[in-house]
Protein backbone atom coordinates (compact mmCIF):
# COMPACT_ATOMS: atom_id res chain seq x y z
CA UNK A 1 0.00 0.00 0.00
CA UNK A 2 1.08 3.62 -0.99
CA UNK A 3 2.06 6.02 1.34
CA UNK A 4 -0.71 7.86 0.01
CA UNK A 5 -4.17 7.03 1.43
CA UNK A 6 -7.62 8.03 -0.40
CA UNK A 7 -10.40 7.33 2.55
CA UNK A 8 -13.09 4.89 1.60
CA UNK A 9 -16.58 5.89 2.01
CA UNK A 10 -18.14 2.43 3.38
CA UNK A 11 -21.58 1.18 3.99
CA UNK A 12 -23.36 -1.54 5.18
CA UNK A 13 -25.40 -4.25 2.94
CA UNK A 14 -28.66 -2.41 2.83
CA UNK A 15 -27.11 1.10 3.24
CA UNK A 16 -28.17 2.56 6.63
CA UNK A 17 -24.77 2.40 8.06
CA UNK A 18 -22.32 4.47 6.62
CA UNK A 19 -19.17 5.40 7.89
CA UNK A 20 -15.66 6.62 7.02
CA UNK A 21 -12.32 5.08 7.01
CA UNK A 22 -9.76 7.68 6.71
CA UNK A 23 -6.36 6.32 7.58
CA UNK A 24 -5.03 3.39 5.64
CA UNK A 25 -6.04 -0.08 7.02
CA UNK A 26 -2.93 -1.33 9.42
CA UNK A 27 -3.52 -4.97 8.99
CA UNK A 28 -5.83 -7.51 7.58
CA UNK A 29 -6.59 -11.18 8.83
CA UNK A 30 -9.75 -13.78 9.06
CA UNK A 31 -10.63 -14.74 12.67
CA UNK A 32 -12.49 -17.78 13.29
CA UNK A 33 -13.25 -17.13 16.64
CA UNK A 34 -16.58 -18.50 17.79
CA UNK A 35 -18.27 -15.41 18.99
CA UNK A 36 -17.38 -14.16 14.85
CA UNK A 37 -18.59 -16.87 13.65
CA UNK A 38 -22.00 -16.28 15.20
CA UNK A 39 -21.54 -12.60 14.87
CA UNK A 40 -20.45 -12.28 11.19
CA UNK A 41 -22.87 -16.13 10.81
CA UNK A 42 -20.05 -17.26 8.66
CA UNK A 43 -16.83 -19.33 9.28
CA UNK A 44 -14.64 -16.69 9.97
CA UNK A 45 -14.75 -12.68 9.98
CA UNK A 46 -12.61 -11.01 7.47
CA UNK A 47 -11.51 -8.00 9.06
CA UNK A 48 -9.28 -4.70 8.84
CA UNK A 49 -7.19 -3.31 11.38
CA UNK A 50 -7.54 0.68 11.61
CA UNK A 51 -6.13 3.48 14.23
CA UNK A 52 -9.62 4.08 15.67
CA UNK A 53 -9.34 7.99 15.21
CA UNK A 54 -9.48 6.80 11.47
CA UNK A 55 -13.13 5.41 11.09
CA UNK A 56 -15.84 8.19 11.49
CA UNK A 57 -19.76 6.39 11.74
CA UNK A 58 -21.60 9.00 10.21
CA UNK A 59 -24.75 8.17 12.82
CA UNK A 60 -24.06 6.07 15.63
CA UNK A 61 -27.20 5.75 16.81
CA UNK A 62 -27.94 3.13 13.47
CA UNK A 63 -25.68 1.19 15.15
CA UNK A 64 -25.82 -1.52 18.17
CA UNK A 65 -22.87 -1.94 19.90
CA UNK A 66 -22.39 -5.11 22.45
CA UNK A 67 -19.65 -6.85 24.03
CA UNK A 68 -20.31 -11.08 23.66
CA UNK A 69 -17.30 -11.67 26.53
CA UNK A 70 -15.93 -9.47 29.67
CA UNK A 71 -13.89 -6.53 29.22
CA UNK A 72 -10.84 -6.09 27.36
CA UNK A 73 -13.58 -7.07 24.60
CA UNK A 74 -14.37 -6.29 21.25
CA UNK A 75 -16.90 -3.79 21.30
CA UNK A 76 -18.94 -5.30 18.43
CA UNK A 77 -21.40 -2.49 16.39
CA UNK A 78 -23.88 -4.41 14.28
CA UNK A 79 -26.50 -2.38 11.84
CA UNK A 80 -29.92 -2.23 13.44
CA UNK A 81 -31.76 -2.76 10.13
CA UNK A 82 -29.93 -5.60 8.60
CA UNK A 83 -27.68 -6.62 11.46
CA UNK A 84 -24.97 -7.02 9.54
CA UNK A 85 -21.33 -6.19 11.54
CA UNK A 86 -19.69 -2.74 10.64
CA UNK A 87 -17.21 -2.38 13.04
CA UNK A 88 -16.02 -3.39 16.31
CA UNK A 89 -13.89 -0.98 18.67
CA UNK A 90 -11.37 -2.30 21.81
CA UNK A 91 -9.57 0.19 23.66
CA UNK A 92 -6.14 -1.28 23.81
CA UNK A 93 -4.20 1.46 26.84
CA UNK A 94 -5.47 4.83 27.73
CA UNK A 95 -6.59 6.71 25.32
CA UNK A 96 -5.37 4.49 21.90
CA UNK A 97 -8.19 2.61 20.18
CA UNK A 98 -8.22 0.40 17.71
CA UNK A 99 -10.75 -0.40 15.10
CA UNK A 100 -12.12 -3.38 13.32
CA UNK A 101 -13.44 -3.01 9.57
CA UNK A 102 -15.18 -5.89 7.71
CA UNK A 103 -13.64 -6.34 4.30
CA UNK A 104 -17.58 -6.09 3.37
CA UNK A 105 -17.92 -2.98 4.38
CA UNK A 106 -15.31 -1.67 1.79
CA UNK A 107 -16.71 -0.53 -1.74
CA UNK A 108 -14.19 -2.69 -3.14
CA UNK A 109 -11.60 -5.60 -1.94
CA UNK A 110 -9.27 -4.48 -4.23
CA UNK A 111 -8.67 -0.89 -1.99
CA UNK A 112 -7.63 -2.65 1.00
CA UNK A 113 -4.66 -4.72 1.92
CA UNK A 114 -4.64 -8.34 1.28
CA UNK A 115 -5.04 -10.71 4.16
CA UNK A 116 -2.01 -11.63 6.12
CA UNK A 117 -2.85 -14.36 8.62
CA UNK A 118 -5.56 -16.22 9.95
CA UNK A 119 -6.74 -16.22 13.75
CA UNK A 120 -8.12 -18.33 16.49
CA UNK A 121 -8.13 -21.23 13.39
CA UNK A 122 -8.59 -24.02 15.85
CA UNK A 123 -12.18 -22.81 16.55
CA UNK A 124 -12.36 -23.36 12.58
CA UNK A 125 -15.68 -25.02 11.16
CA UNK A 126 -14.31 -25.33 8.10
CA UNK A 127 -10.79 -25.52 6.80
CA UNK A 128 -9.21 -23.04 4.76
CA UNK A 129 -6.55 -24.14 1.43
CA UNK A 130 -4.17 -21.01 1.22
CA UNK A 131 -0.51 -20.21 2.67
CA UNK A 132 -1.67 -17.82 5.09
CA UNK A 133 -0.14 -18.44 8.89
CA UNK A 134 -2.77 -20.12 10.49
CA UNK A 135 -2.34 -19.18 14.67
CA UNK A 136 -4.61 -22.14 17.00
CA UNK A 137 -5.96 -20.29 20.44
CA UNK A 138 -5.93 -17.58 22.62
CA UNK A 139 -2.06 -16.67 22.76
CA UNK A 140 -0.75 -17.66 19.43
CA UNK A 141 -3.50 -15.40 17.82
CA UNK A 142 -3.02 -12.39 20.51
CA UNK A 143 0.93 -12.93 19.40
CA UNK A 144 0.31 -13.48 15.93
CA UNK A 145 -1.81 -10.33 15.94
CA UNK A 146 0.21 -8.25 18.07
CA UNK A 147 4.15 -8.93 16.14
CA UNK A 148 2.45 -7.79 12.92
CA UNK A 149 0.82 -4.67 14.13
CA UNK A 150 3.86 -3.30 16.17
CA UNK A 151 6.16 -2.63 13.60
CA UNK A 152 3.18 -0.51 11.80
CA UNK A 153 1.77 1.21 14.78
CA UNK A 154 5.88 2.05 15.60
CA UNK A 155 5.92 3.55 12.00
CA UNK A 156 2.93 5.96 12.13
Amino acid sequence: MSDEHRPHNCACSCGSVRLRVTRPPMLRFMCHCTICQTVYGNPYADVTVVRASGVEIEDENLVAFGRHKAPPALDRGLCKSCRQPVAGFLAVAPGFRLAFVPKHMYPAESQILPSTMHIFYGSRTADVDDALPKHNGFWSSQWGTISALIPKLMAR
